[in-house]
Formats: C-alpha cells, sequence, structure tokens
C-alpha cells in the first residue's frame, strides 16, 4: 500500500513522548489526517498522551487493553527486559490491537515512534522487524523518524518523502533540533512512563504473580499504594501515611479485611481475604509495632472490617 495523498488516514501510535509528538508534527506540517492512539493498563496510563495530543490539536483515541496485557505479563513469548517489562510482546500487542482499529474505521496506516537502536533490545533492525512481522502490519506500518533506513522502498513511493528521516541511535540531539524547527515548545521527555521497568515495582508484580493464579487489573493497581509483603500464604499491604490510609480504608476492589488501629499508626490491608482469623489478627499486630509510634499494641483496639 502506497502513502499516496493527504486524503490518507493515519492512526498514530502516541505515547506523548518526544519521539511520537514528532511524527504527529510531521503527519499535521504534510496536512495529513492523523489520529493518535494510546492504550492503558495498571502499568502505562494516557496523561502525557493526553495533555500533548490537546496542545496540538490531535484528535486521541483511548483503549483499555490490561486484560489481553495482563495474560501476556504472566508467560510473555519474547521474555521479559531488565525487569518485568515483556517489552516485543507488548508492542505487538499494541500493533495488534491497532490493526483491528484500523480495519474497523478504514484507516490506511499505522505510524509510530520508534527510532532505530535508541532502545538497544526492543529497537534494534532484528527486533523491528520481528515486531511488524508477528503483528502482520509490514504493509501498513509507517516508521517516519528512521524511515529512511528501514523502509527505503516506502519513501520511494510517497510524495511526502519530508516526513521520513534517518534517525538512529540513543542520541536525541537530532530529536531536539527538529522539535525546535517544528516550533514545540516544552517538549516532553522521552516516554518510558512503564512501571514494568522499575526495579521495585517488578519485584512487587513478579511476588504478586506467584501469589494469585488470576490476578486482574486492581491487583496490579493496588500495587502503587503502601508497603507489600507476601508471607504465610498472605498478602499484606501497609498504609504509609494517612493519604494511603484512606486509599486501603475506601478499596472497593480487590475485596478483602482491613484492619484500622484506634491509635495513631498504618491501616493494614489483606486484599482476597474473608475471614478474620488468629494469623490475621497476630500478623497486624506485628506490622503496627513495626510502622506506627506506638511499639507495644498488645490490649490496642483494632477495628477489623471486611469489604463488601
Amino acid at each position: 500500500m502506497r502513502l499516496k495523498n493527504k486524503n490518507n488516514k493515519i492512526l498514530l501510535l502516541f505515547s506523548g513522548g518526544l519521539d511520537s509528538l514528532l511524527v504527529a508534527k510531521l503527519f499535521q506540517k504534510n496536512k495529513l489526517k492523523v489520529t493518535g492512539l494510546v492504550f492503558t493498563s495498571p502499568f502505562f496510563d494516557s496523561q502525557k498522551a493526553e495533555k500533548w495530543a490537546k496542545k496540538i490539536n490531535l484528535p486521541l483515541k483511548i483503549i483499555d487493553i490490561s486484560q489481553e496485557f495482563i495474560e501476556i505479563l504472566k508467560k510473555p513469548k519474547f521474555g521479559y527486559g531488565q525487569g518485568m517489562n515483556p517489552c516485543l510482546d507488548c508492542k505487538i500487542l499494541m500493533l495488534k490491537k491497532a490493526k483491528e482499529i484500523l480495519k474497523k474505521e478504514n484507516y490506511h496506516f499505522l505510524a509510530t515512534g520508534e527510532v532505530l537502536g535508541q532502545r538497544p533490545f526492543s529497537q534494534n533492525y532484528q527486533n523491528l522487524r520481528l515486531i511488524a512481522k508477528a503483528a502482520k502490519v509490514e504493509k501498513i506500518l509507517l516508521r517516519p523518524l528512521s524511515g529512511k533506513i528501514l523502509q527505503k522502498e516506502r519513501v520511494k513511493e510517497t510524495p511526502f518523502k519530508n516526513i521520513f528521516l534517518s534517525l538512529q541511535g540513543k542520541s536525541r540531539k537530532e530529536q531536539i533540533l527538529l522539535a525546535k524547527k517544528l516550533k514545540i515548545k516544552n517538549w516532553p521527555s522521552p516516554s518510558g512512563g512503564c512501571l514494568l521497568t522499575q526495579p521495585e515495582f517488578s519485584l512487587k508484580v513478579k511476588k504478586l504473580l506467584s501469589y494469585l493464579k488470576k490476578p486482574e487489573k486492581e491487583d496490579f493497581l493496588l500495587l502503587k499504594t503502601g508497603r507489600h509483603f507476601f508471607e504465610k500464604n498472605l498478602w499484606i499491604v501497609v498504609g504509609r501515611n494517612q493519604e494511603e490510609n484512606l486509599i486501603l480504608e475506601k478499596i472497593k476492589k480487590p475485596k478483602g479485611i482491613i484492619a484500622k488501629p484506634k491509635f495513631k499508626g498504618p491501616t493494614i490491608f489483606f486484599p482476597h481475604q474473608k475471614k478474620v482469623n488468629l494469623k490475621i489478627k497476630k500478623l497486624t499486630k506485628k506490622f503496627l509495632s513495626r510502622y506506627s509510634k506506638k511499639k507495644k499494641v498488645e490490649g490496642e483496639k483494632i477495628e477489623f472490617t471486611i469489604n463488601e
């Protein structure tokens, strides 16, 4: 398929990072019809994409892929990155979902802001080809920032040759120069907003996957609040401050037991537990002693409730 004229509709994977922003502006400058597409899950959100889409008047579609992504997270075909981030599987999933929208809503092309060699694992030449092939989007995928290197034939076919560049490598000097040329002010940092690349959060995810056979979106969202412990076949969440205590006290999903001390101390949440037993009472006292100023909690009043 050729990029022939300004009537071509393009669906751009738009994170709100500098690279996808540059691609959007290049399309807009050439008066091509472009719509942004951002995917969300418990590990990456749409806030940055929404902010920048609004700034540049880019129509934006927001799609939640939580459940599909969680299934991939359990056992990614192409493995994990340095953390629990299944980058190749994630990009393949996003392109597959984008292709479904393309067909349903009559778009002509998909586009991304990927740059050859910017990320050693997911954006090397071999894996960029693998991603496109696995998602079955080779004929409709545009990667404009490295297009003159990756898609030489596509460049020859299009009248809009100035949307295809030859960027590669980790340096962002060329991107910054282009941002200035396109009159983008206060350009954003690289997207890199996936929590699964963070070592501490990745460890929590790994433990949760060992604890629950069928985790749901709310389980992973809970990992963002409090201290997390997995011991004696129990998952324990301890609030770190008053704000987190209130979040835990008002939580609806996942269901579980909430322990709230009558003295100044952390709220403790036991997800997926239905009955208050001796083990839960002992662990509550243990963590209250550890994380409150009152080190002797024997005889102190603790309110246990089960969220329905």
